[in-house]
């Protein structure tokens, strides 16, 4: 209803022994196909899994941590953030939901 064309995609990328879901947005506009957005919602390793909650209402897209099975703070094996430019997998014991807008040709943090 916002006059606008956006596809959301789910990939998962396997990266050794631990899996990735990347969530990308793309905006369909007569001159492209430009990215909006591209963010880790999922990791896993052997019985070890994060995953995000994704939720879009409402001209928004809400990510919010989810539950962890098999890490804790204490026990999370990877460094902080990622090497690759991809936002992270938001973290349940550090991190809170964010919530994005489309303003001006992007998606934007509330």
């Amino acid at each position: 209803g916002d006059a606008r064309s956006e596809i959301v995609v789910r990939v998962r990328q396997v990266v050794g022994d631990v899996t990735r879901e990347i969530l990308l947005v793309y905006q369909f506009t007569p001159i492209g196909f430009p990215a909006l957005l591209t963010r880790e919602v999922a990791r896993s390793q052997g019985a070890s899994r994060i995953e995000n909650e994704v939720r879009v209402e409402r001209g928004t897209l809400e990510i919010r941590p989810g539950r962890a099975v098999g890490w804790s703070a204490s026990t999370w094996p990877f460094a902080e953030g990622t090497t690759d430019g991809i936002a992270a997998v938001l973290l349940p014991w550090r991190d809170g939901a964010v919530r994005y807008r489309y303003r001006s040709g992007r998606l934007v943090t509330e």
